[in-house]
């Protein structure tokens, strides 16, 4: 929960992991039920969000240094939304339940993201942090 310090990838990155995690222990618990969980990574796109990181001049110089290579290798919006929709739109046989996706396709994700266990923790604490009742 981040109560002694605060870093602001931490938790982004901390968030990501968790998407995953849950999407397995979501695919694992509805899978009798013939539903399909997926997660995908829609890349590194050229949205406004670095503006509430940019907190200070030395990020900020930075952020000028590096800024035709941030442009370079980022995708448009549009370009970014394909993953997206090829999880939405592709035949329900065709896509793996729990997978990751990037880049229209399946991806192997990180050693952190297939431990079930941590899946399993996650979905529990989701459980009492939102109150909810019922089979776990």
């Amino acid at each position: 929960m981040l109560e002694k310090s605060y870093n602001a990838w931490y938790p982004y990155f901390q968030s990501k992991l968790a998407i995953i995690l849950f999407t397995k222990r979501l695919a694992r618990t509805y899978e009798k039920d013939q539903i399909k969980a997926v997660c995908l990574h829609p890349g590194v796109i050229k949205t406004g969000i670095l503006r509430y990181y940019m907190n200070n001049m030395i990020k900020n110089i930075v952020m000028f240094l590096i800024h035709p290579f941030f442009w370079y290798f980022t995708k448009s919006v549009v370009q970014g939304a394909q993953t997206t929709l090829y999880c939405a739109l592709e035949d329900y046989d065709k896509l793996v339940n729990g997978g990751y996706y990037m880049d229209c396709k399946l991806s192997k994700e990180s050693k952190a993201a297939r431990n079930m266990e941590d899946a399993d923790r996650l979905w529990v604490e989701s459980y009492k942090l939102l109150k909810l009742e019922g089979s776990l």
